[in-house]
């Protein structure tokens, strides 16, 4: 899948897990991230808003759950 696409399901997974609170789509949301990263290492123009969505993701699953990755 492209990276973008990933990068897209992550964000909009993140953000229902804030409406929703399920604990699943935050952490698909770090695993799809996580996926949208591997092709695009070497490539610094693309890696500063997939890293911005990671730490993101994470933050948000650290502050709800208070587990860190």
């Amino acid at each position: 899948m492209n990276p973008a696409h990933l990068r897209n399901l992550g964000f909009y997974l993140r953000e229902r897990y804030r409406r929703l609170g399920e604990q699943h789509d935050i952490d698909t949301s770090i695993i799809t991230l996580r996926r949208a990263l591997e092709p695009v290492i070497g490539n610094p123009p693309a890696m500063p808003i997939l890293l911005m969505n990671l730490a993101s993701s994470l933050w948000a699953r650290f502050v709800c759950e208070g587990a860190a990755d």
